[in-house]
């Protein structure tokens, strides 16, 4: 039989009849180790995924508690920086959009954003996913348990609140998670 090959390259046409032929000292992966590593892998993430999706819920709203804390140090910082009441305002709609709460600087001193108010922060729980107001606790079952209307506490430029008061936040896996404003401006995360 002739070869195209015969005589170009010494050896190739022996190695277009023999059959493929591995070393034993070749590296690479053999095709049980790769599989075991793709079954140790599936099993990891089936073990995993669902804990891990069943402790996002609780993450989001410890989340959105911290957050709504440092926004109450926010609003005590700038109303002391700027000499000037800053207020944080509860389910307040501005511009026809409803915010669940609002911090602003307060020009004049009623304790609740006004139109022309310098806005510091606005914020609204669905930005945590599953996080909403308890509605089981609060004034009136809103969430919150600060007594003006619309609920709101405006911090002086000494930095003491206007009042103490205790914001409630639930998940969709109904864990409670309280935010609580003490009349000496301490706050803290139950």
């Amino acid at each position: 039989m002739i070869s195209l090959f015969s005589g170009l390259i010494p050896g190739m046409e022996l190695m277009m009849h023999s059959p493929l032929r591995v070393r034993k000292d070749a590296p690479g992966f053999t095709l049980p180790e790769v599989i075991l590593v793709c079954v140790i892998i599936g099993v990891t993430a089936a073990i995993a995924i669902p804990r891990f999706a069943s402790w996002l819920p609780s993450y989001r709203l410890h989340s959105a508690a911290k957050d709504l804390l440092a926004n109450f140090q926010l609003a005590k910082i700038n109303a002391v920086r700027r000499n000037a009441n800053c207020t944080v305002s509860f389910n307040l709609a501005i511009g026809g959009k409803p915010w669940d709460y609002v911090i602003s600087v307060d020009f004049d001193n009623n304790e609740i954003y006004d139109s022309g108010e310098t806005i510091l922060v606005k914020k609204q729980w669905k930005d945590y996913r599953d996080v909403f107001f308890d509605t089981s606790h609060g004034i009136d079952n809103s969430g919150i348990d600060f007594a003006n209307t619309p609920p709101s506490v405006a911090f002086y430029p000494n930095g003491l609140p206007s009042a103490g008061g205790t914001v409630y936040l639930k998940n969709t896996k109904g864990k409670t998670v309280r935010v609580a404003l003490s009349e000496a401006g301490n706050l803290q995360i139950d």
